[in-house]
């Protein structure tokens, strides 16, 4: 018996060393998906400023004239904006997101979201060609360390095959440093260029009251719930108000951008979500409150949050002002710290770029425990790993809750690890809505069916149109549609990555248009 247990000891001690090596992350540059890159000695060019300092235009000039290039983005409304931008110069170009394919597989110029950056390099019609880009612009690079979606700038800027990085990123303690470090680590240079904005931004000490908002004010909320309040009441005041938060389509926020572009809307209620991206002609950025809700906790707004988005006040030449509502005026002196603070990105120890495994890492870890533990459920499997890695003091594990969550959620589907992590990858909010369609999607999957998507509710969004409702029964349309639109945005996604499973792309994308132009309608200026 004693035997038994020494030799069963002995094939678990074994097992705990094998799956360590396995979860080893200490010199990431080095796998085998970023061989391509390590081939080239890559120059990176890091352009910081604030918003509206002109260096994001700096590195698309540079994209814009070079022979081939592919510009990386944050979020898939700026991927748009510069596929159209590519588009109106004449470029042979093409646009990847999560959800949508458009143009030539051998564009000579790519937009696409970060995490469909191709590491592989360039599709090519003739192999004569080089795959390597001439030019890349990874934007907001700070992101690098945000804990949740860090690990897909981590992956581009070690994995990309470019002969020359451009960098685009706000200033933040210890980023410089942190980048000339990857650089170095990668065998690559790097050269930095500041940038300071082309106005300058004015903090008025006054506070606002609502009733005396002027002409291309912007009024910032933090929940989807206060931006309809304040619509309604700004309504309620004379105003005519377009709106932008974060749980609406790409499209339908670049149309409200466009209402209040145009002025024909005065003023716009936003959430955070217009911290990147979108060109909005805000002279005046008014904070109705100074903390949000991040998932977890109600919280104060970092310093470099309240900078990134009181930024947003003036454009090109324009001044911009920056104030508190009534509402907010006790907490006021934290937007005064905030923008009176000096950063400087060359030091600081504490910024680390996020860091999460790639798919070949879990296979090789669930085939290594497979053998002794005999097959573990995903989310254990992911857990186990995460709590074993091993990351040096450049990177640190990004948060892996959503993963874990869903994949929790999809317990009861049998899929092979590579392609439950996919799933598990999928860019879904937590509501149920979202979550039971990718329950529905991956159980088909696994059956060996075609997938077809559940658009259960689309006849149910015809009495929108022109109905005056009330604070709380917008709310209510609005968010059944905003469901409705995820359910497509999953489907396309998946069948991004499962063609011959998920096969009618076609009825998604064509639902997920006419459910934009509903809640484009229920939004509308009154």
């Amino acid at each position: 018996m004693s035997s038994y247990v020494a030799m069963a000891a002995a094939r678990g001690a074994m097992c705990y060393s094998k799956s360590t090596a396995l979860a080893d992350l200490q010199r990431p540059e080095s796998w085998s998906a970023f061989s391509g890159a390590r081939q080239l000695r890559r120059r990176w060019f890091l352009h910081m400023g604030a918003t509206n300092s002109g260096k994001t235009h700096e590195a698309l000039k540079h994209l814009f004239n070079a022979r081939t290039g592919i510009y990386l983005a944050p979020l898939r409304l700026l991927a748009w904006e510069v596929f159209e931008r590519m588009r109106s110069a004449g470029l042979h170009c093409a646009l990847r997101t999560g959800q949508e394919q458009l143009g030539p597989d051998d564009a000579s110029h790519v937009a696409c979201t970060i995490e469909m950056a191709p590491l592989k390099g360039r599709t090519l019609r003739d192999p004569s060609e080089p795959s390597v880009w001439e030019v890349a612009v990874v934007d907001e690079a700070q992101l690098v360390s945000d804990p949740n979606r860090g690990a897909a700038w981590t992956r581009a800027l070690l994995g990309l095959k470019a002969m020359a990085l451009h960098l685009c990123g706000s200033p933040s303690d210890g980023l410089e440093q942190l980048f000339q470090a990857m650089a170095t680590a990668c065998g690559d240079a790097l050269k930095v260029r500041r940038f300071e904005r082309l106005a300058p931004l004015l903090f008025d000490e006054a506070p606002v009251e609502l009733s005396s908002l002027q002409a291309e004010d912007c009024l910032l909320c933090f929940s989807r719930v206060e931006v309809l309040a304040a619509k309604k009441q700004l309504e309620g005041l004379g105003f005519r108000v377009a709106v932008i938060y974060g749980g609406l389509p790409p499209e339908v926020r670049q149309h409200q951008a466009r209402l209040f572009n145009a002025q024909e809307a005065e003023v716009l209620v936003a959430s955070d979500a217009i911290g990147l991206g979108l060109n909005l002609r805000i002279r005046r950025v008014i904070f109705a409150s100074f903390q949000k809700f991040d998932g977890e906790q109600r919280r104060f707004l970092s310093a470099s949050e309240l900078r990134q988005l009181a930024g947003r006040a003036g454009r090109g030449r324009r001044p911009g002002h920056v104030a508190a509502a009534k509402s907010a005026e006790s907490d006021v002196a934290r937007l005064r710290d905030a923008l009176e603070a000096s950063v400087d990105e060359r030091q600081g120890t504490e910024v680390q770029a996020a860091l999460l495994p790639l798919p070949e890492h879990l296979e090789a870890f669930s085939q290594c425990l497979e053998r002794d533990l005999g097959a573990l459920p995903f989310a254990e499997l992911v857990e186990r790993f995460l709590a074993v890695a091993d990351v040096s003091p450049l990177y640190m594990l990004a948060q892996a809750k959503t993963v874990i969550r869903l994949a929790h959620f999809l317990e009861d589907i049998r899929l092979h690890p590579s392609e439950k992590y996919v799933f598990c990858q999928a860019p879904i909010s937590p509501d149920m809505a979202a979550m039971t369609a990718l329950h529905g999607f991956a159980r088909d999957f696994v059956s060996g069916a075609v997938v077809f998507p559940d658009l259960a509710g689309v006849d149910g969004t015809h009495g929108m149109d022109g109905v005056d409702m009330g604070e709380s029964e917008l709310a209510r349309k609005v968010l059944e549609l905003e469901n409705l639109h995820k359910v497509c945005d999953t489907y396309l996604w998946l069948a991004s990555r499962f063609p011959s499973a998920f096969v009618d792309a076609p009825m998604a994308e064509k639902v997920r248009r006419h459910v934009s132009l509903k809640i484009s309608k229920a939004l509308r200026p009154r």
